[in-house]
């Protein structure tokens, strides 16, 4: 045993104290290592025979472009125009530092409307100033003649195409978390709807003018604050943007135009949200300027010239080749080692376009204003041997390559909205960029509507279903629909079950049917197939009734009939949202829009007609 210890020790008294580490160094004969780094060649005929070899001496020039001019000519877009060409509206002048957003995005009509807790909080900043200016009465006569009556606003349904006889339930507006709120403080809140249309024609009251404080200096205060309440409440909270929208019902999608002094640009199906170059055809007949504007306003707006130099700068993209001896390339891009089949050719040339010319393209921002088409008359540069170049730009955009370029409706296969990439032979494209007046970033919250157009292949229908509607104060609330009462016939027979008939079985409250017609529906010529909106009907005893729906998207006329193309298999979701952004001044532009989204596939709702079932006795 002592042997086998005495070994133990003498094994362990060889090992080292500390582990080995390994290291390569660079060992300069000269002892400095910036020889070695420098990479001399002591044959340079050698590297000029490779340069040779690899193709390198056979460029026409080697001069770098150092500074480029840019010249070009921007046309202002000076009008819009909302709805369908056919649609009656008139062109409209385009507010200087609007949002186009905020015109073609916003809701009209009664859909605009803003819910209670806007009304309530837009009412109780006009009392708070004039409580703050001391004209306690004055606040105290706007409670007693514009109080918010309790109750709720109330929601009908009107006529609708292939409903029959029955009254109408005015489905009253979902509690929220406004509700206890409102109730609370139901008699400090005022309408401000009402104090709006009794204050904003400049004359007022004689009931107002008792209730201030005497004194010029005081009523002159008091009257600077409530026109200044009017103002900002006419343009933030209820702003009247008319009866005619660019929400096209029937199909689901935006639909405006805008205008220059000398041409025409159409979206004919914009979804919502962000409008760019993509969103606008051309108007055929206005795309060289003379002719096919239509009636647009007259505007005494010019062109102008826009002349900028700047330095030249190469373009960057991740994973492009290293342009310098000793530099290290990015390695999270590798374009070397993408994967292709030999038939995907498309990936290939981009591929190859990166690595062998990625380092040949120049970029050159041009600062333009917005709400411009910008037509690039002369593009020059300079290179290092002071030598000034023109560039050609005549063949940039042809029929078979166009970049960012506006085409007509007329655009050939491989054209989308917009878009002239592929345009086919013959369409018209617009010379120049459009930079629509839109804002730079919005903010989009949560939406307080959603709405899913769904197909119901057992049933032959197509089915709108409400998610989520807007509540009392404006919150979004899932609506709950009742249990659908059972209708049992009189009929019995001996035993514990009878046989009942059922006409059809219920769908929930929340669905709505749109039923497919061919043919002319209200005055219009329609030769595919349209969805028209139904009725969902439930029954007290013998009576009959007629449900309405709870939300905005549904209750009005805009969405009488829907186009049965615009509900795919996978259907659509449509919904409001509220969204805000800053304007050219820095104020603040606030709207509900619509978003039109993919929908969640198909829809079963069990409906079915003309049944015998076996129920126990009632």
């Amino acid at each position: 045993m002592a042997d086998l210890f005495r070994a133990r020790e003498l094994m362990l008294g060889s090992l080292p104290l500390t582990p080995f580490s390994t290291r390569l160094e660079p060992q300069s004969v000269s002892g400095d290592p910036a020889v070695g780094l420098t990479a001399q060649l002591w044959d340079p005929l050698w590297l000029l025979g490779r340069q040779w070899q690899l193709g390198e001496l056979a460029g026409e020039d080697t001069g770098t472009p150092l500074t480029v001019r840019v010249r070009a000519t921007a046309e202002p877009i000076v009008a819009w125009r909302p709805g369908p060409r056919d649609g009656g509206a008139a062109w409209r002048d385009l507010p200087a530092g609007t949002p186009l957003e905020w015109l073609v995005d916003a809701e009209v009509g009664d859909a605009a409307r803003p819910g209670a807790r806007e009304l309530a909080l837009a009412g109780w900043a006009l009392l708070e100033t004039l409580e703050d200016l001391g004209e306690v009465r004055a606040a105290a006569a706007l409670r007693e003649r514009f109080a918010v009556v309790g109750g709720g606003e109330e929601a009908g349904g009107g006529e609708e195409a292939g409903g029959g006889e029955g009254a109408g339930i005015r489905t009253a507006h979902l509690a929220d978390s406004w509700s206890p709120v409102a109730d609370a403080l139901l008699d400090t809140a005022i309408d401000a709807h009402a104090v709006l249309a009794t204050f904003e024609g400049g004359a007022r009251p004689s009931w107002w003018r008792t209730a201030l404080r005497t004194g010029p200096a005081r009523r002159a205060s008091a009257e600077r604050a409530l026109a200044h309440w009017v103002s900002w409440v006419r343009a933030e909270v209820l702003p009247d943007r008319g009866d005619d929208g660019c929400w096209v019902g029937s199909r689901l999608e935006h639909e405006f135009a805008v205008a220059t002094p000398t041409r025409v640009l159409r979206a004919p199906g914009h979804g919502g949200g962000e409008v760019s170059w993509s969103s606008f055809d051309v108007e055929p007949g206005s795309a060289d300027g003379e002719g096919g504007v239509g009636d647009p306003p007259p505007s005494q707006a010019v062109s102008r010239v826009i002349d900028r130099t700047m330095l030249a700068t190469g373009l960057s993209f991740p994973g492009m080749p290293a342009a310098r001896f000793w530099e290290l390339e990015d390695a999270r891009v590798d374009l070397g080692s993408v994967w292709a089949d030999p038939h995907e050719l498309a990936r290939l040339l981009v591929v190859e376009c990166a690595l062998v010319h990625g380092g040949d393209w120049l970029v050159v921002p041009v600062d333009v204003p917005a709400g411009v088409v910008v037509t690039v008359d002369a593009v020059e540069y300079t290179d290092t041997f002071g030598t000034t170049w023109t560039v050609d730009t005549d063949g940039a955009d042809t029929e078979r390559w166009r970049m960012y370029a506006v085409t007509g409706a007329g655009a050939g296969a491989g054209a989308g909205a917009g878009a002239g990439a592929g345009a086919g032979a013959g369409s018209e494209a617009l010379p120049g960029l459009v930079v629509p007046p839109a804002s730079s970033g919005v903010l989009q919250g949560a939406p307080i509507e959603d709405v899913g157009f769904l197909r119901d292949e057992s049933a032959n229908l197509v089915w709108a279903i409400e998610h989520l509607v807007p509540g009392a104060g404006g919150d979004p609330v899932v609506p709950r629909s009742a249990p659908p009462a059972r209708r049992v016939s009189a009929a019995s027979v001996e035993g514990e079950e009878v046989l009942a008939y059922d006409l059809m079985t219920e769908v929930p409250q929340t669905w709505t049917p749109f039923l497919p017609r061919v043919g002319p529906i209200a005055g219009r010529a329609v030769g595919a197939v349209t969805l028209v909106r139904g009725r969902v009907a439930r029954y007290s005893g013998d009576s009959r009734v007629d449900v309405a729906p709870a939300g905005t998207v549904l209750s009005g006329d805009e969405h009488r009939w829907v186009d049965s193309a615009e509900v795919p298999r996978d259907g659509v979701r449509v919904q409001r949202v509220p969204v805000i952004s800053r304007r050219g001044d820095g104020t603040w532009a606030s709207w509900t829009g619509r978003r039109v989204l993919v929908g969640r596939g198909e829809a079963e709702s069990g409906l079915r007609a003309d049944i015998t079932v076996r129920r126990p006795r009632p």
